[in-house]
């Protein structure tokens, strides 16, 4: 009897090792808001980058990376394609311009008006 209940207890526990953690298992109303948060965060760095803030731009792309290992299934295929996207965009290099001053537009103004009087001058 008691080896039959030694056996059922080595049933109920099991251990194990575990190198990698598994991803969290979420209900599927949170799957959905995990889902549009990491849309927004991708909105949000179109944003920054649309409003030149290449810092802004970075983190919620390396947000996005982060929510993208540490909630879906690394072995999907759609996931893997969506880090390389984020993987490249992150390694592109953008090159912002800054706009013109407004000193600098006056500086050309003035100098079309001083060309300007000399050569009717």
């Amino acid at each position: 009897m008691a080896a039959e209940l030694w056996g059922e207890l080595r049933q109920l526990v099991i251990v194990r090792r575990v190198d990698s953690p598994e991803p969290p298992l979420l209900a599927p109303t949170q799957a959905y808001f995990l889902r549009e948060n990491l849309r927004l965060r991708l909105l949000s760095a179109r944003l920054a980058l649309h409003s030149r803030s290449q810092g802004a731009y970075q983190e919620d792309l390396r947000t996005a990376q982060q929510w993208l290992q540490k909630y879906f299934d690394q072995r999907a295929r759609a996931t893997q394609q969506a880090q390389a996207q984020l993987r490249q965009l992150q390694a592109a290099t953008l090159g912002f311009e800054p706009p013109p001053s407004i000193s600098d537009s006056l500086e050309a103004v003035r100098g079309f008006k001083s060309r300007r009087e000399r050569s009717s001058g």
